[in-house]
């Protein structure tokens, strides 16, 4: 709960203190659900290798002692974490491995590995294979599933429609991700989007707009301590900044990124 609402630290601190009491009192899939939550602090915090090794060893102990249905949870972690190391391959292959237990698990939701796995297609400029994926969950006929994972899965389909010169459409489905969070406290994945937003203005030639929003984004991006989406933020603004006749600014936000 406390990393959901960006509250890094603190959840940090819980996580070790379960994994403290999961080892000295012999408890496997204790110890295991405990590097989990760690790792996933430490990727928010962009200790990203740590991360990696918290969830190698704790799918290991998975395997061993525990329920399969947080092996995906933690291949779910292990290919956001090698997609931010760049290893985009790597990261695919766990999370279709997360998405294909899904069949077998009843109690595993593979919402958030299908939206991590669509947006590393993306960057793999697989975006036939995005589409495939993400299309049905994002079809605006489509009022189930949690709102997150949607919205999430709606920022990835407007970057590639983006990327694809659909700018209008882009922008429709950037707002569209953006309405589907705008009441929460999800302020990592609000960033995420608002990147979207800012990217389909530039597209348009509304450079004030794409400021607006990668402004906004900043701001949230580093309320909740989320590294990646302020480097994601600082990257857009030095892109924003030329267009406003502002290239010293966007050299010093390029170089914080």
């Amino acid at each position: 709960a406390r990393w959901d609402r960006g509250h890094v630290r603190q959840a940090m601190e819980h996580a070790t203190r379960a994994l403290d009491i999961s080892r000295g009192i012999g408890w496997g899939a204790g110890e295991a659900a405990a590097l989990g939550l760690r790792g996933f602090a430490h990727w928010s915090m962009a200790r990203l290798d740590s991360a990696r090794d918290d969830f190698i060893v704790g799918l290991r102990l998975f395997r061993e002692t525990g329920p399969r249905d947080y092996e995906a949870f933690g291949l779910t972690g292990l290919g956001m974490t090698c997609r931010d190391l760049g290893r985009l391959c790597e990261a695919a292959g766990h999370l279709e491995r997360a998405v294909s237990l899904s069949a077998r698990l009843s109690r595993w939701n593979s919402s958030s590995a299908v939206q991590i796995l669509g947006r590393v297609y993306w960057e793999l400029g697989r975006f036939a294979d995005a589409l495939d994926l993400l299309g049905p969950a994002v079809a605006p006929k489509e009022g189930t599933g949690h709102r997150d994972g949607r919205a999430m899965m709606l920022d990835t389909v407007a970057r590639i429609s983006l990327d694809l010169d659909r700018h209008e459409e882009g922008l429709e489905q950037a707002e569209r991700a953006l309405a589907l969070v705008k009441d929460t406290n999800r302020y990592w994945i609000q960033a995420s989007i608002l990147n979207a937003v800012a990217a389909a203005h530039r597209k348009l030639a509304h450079p004030d707009r794409a400021l607006q929003a990668d402004d906004q984004a900043l701001a949230l991006a580093r309320k909740v301590m989320s590294k990646r989406a302020e480097a994601d933020t600082l990257l857009s603004l030095s892109v924003t900044y030329p267009l406003m006749g502002r290239p010293h600014e966007a050299h010093a936000r390029a170089a914080q990124a």
